[in-house]
């Protein structure tokens, strides 16, 4: 996640750059005799846009590797999950798969299935 940040950050810094650089070609106003493009007040807009993008990249990170919304349930998925009842969901191989339901079955378990 840390890699959609860092793009989002240097994607932020350089339109910010970008669009005041630009802008100020586009529409130059010389002021004191200074340079129409001139660094140092261009930093401020590059910093709130590399926060910005940044942000909202991470963001986007955390739905897209979450997968949410989740669009198919999960096949070990019951609805009793939801309100008075909790499940324990076992992957393991077909060999193991005796031995998993006699533990399960030991330890008290409503139902088995699988």
């Amino acid at each position: 996640m840390r890699f959609f940040t860092l793009i989002g950050g240097l994607t932020g810094t350089a339109t910010g750059f970008f669009l005041t650089i630009w802008s100020a070609l586009q529409w130059g106003l010389v002021t004191g005799g200074k340079p129409v493009v001139s660094i140092p007040p261009f930093v401020v807009i590059a910093f709130e846009l590399t926060i910005l993008l940044g942000g909202l990249s991470t963001v986007a990170a955390m739905l897209v590797l979450g997968r949410i919304p989740r669009l198919r349930p999960s096949p070990t998925f019951d609805p009793r999950f939801t309100r008075d009842r909790f499940g324990v969901a076992v992957h393991c191989d077909a060999r193991d798969v005796g031995a998993v339901r006699d533990i399960l079955t030991r330890a008290g378990a409503e139902e088995v299935r699988g």
